[in-house]
């Protein structure tokens, strides 16, 4: 009876595995690729607003906090950064 139902259970664990180890690890992207899709996507929008305003349409506002607000951006040390992105962040061993 144990041994009808052990293939079944083995077949749907090694799937489960798979699906949360190597099948994960390819799906994600890296935390570079992701900052540098980030930053394309920064690059198109102001491209795209400055032509914008280069053809007489009314611009809004700053076109950086636009660009931003839109794509779901912030600006850190200089790389734009999705908000659900998590950032490690590095503590000097003064900090306890």
């Amino acid at each position: 009876m144990i041994t009808k139902h052990l293939g079944p259970v083995l077949l749907v664990l090694l799937g489960w595995w798979a699906w949360n180890g190597p099948v994960a690890d390819w799906r994600e992207q890296s935390l570079q690729e992701r900052l540098a899709e980030n930053a394309r996507n920064m690059a198109l929008c102001l491209r795209g607003e400055a032509f914008a305003a280069g053809a007489g349409a009314s611009t809004s506002g700053d076109p950086r906090t636009l660009c931003a607000k839109r794509h779901g951006l912030y600006l850190h040390e200089g790389q734009w950064w999705a908000y659900d992105q998590t950032r490690k962040v590095r503590y000097s061993s003064s900090h306890g």
